[in-house]
């Protein structure tokens, strides 16, 4: 199911992203399928630590000139 998630003009509690919040809730399921065009390794290890199956789909650009 395809979920919007956003920060609320609303929204007071900066303290804790929606957006990180929504994906921790996520990861802690059996399978986890994370698509992103960026992520940082440790960002991953700590999402994905409980996690017993999981698939990551992500950009790996090299902007190394040739």
């Amino acid at each position: 199911m395809a979920q919007l998630i956003y920060h609320s003009e609303d929204d007071d509690d900066r303290s804790e992203s929606p957006f990180d919040k929504t994906i921790r809730e996520i990861a802690d399921s059996d399978s986890v399928w994370l698509v992103c065009p960026y992520i940082s390794p440790n960002y991953l290890r700590s999402i994905l630590a409980n996690t017993d199956e999981w698939r990551v789909i992500t950009a790996v650009l090299n902007r190394c000139k040739a």
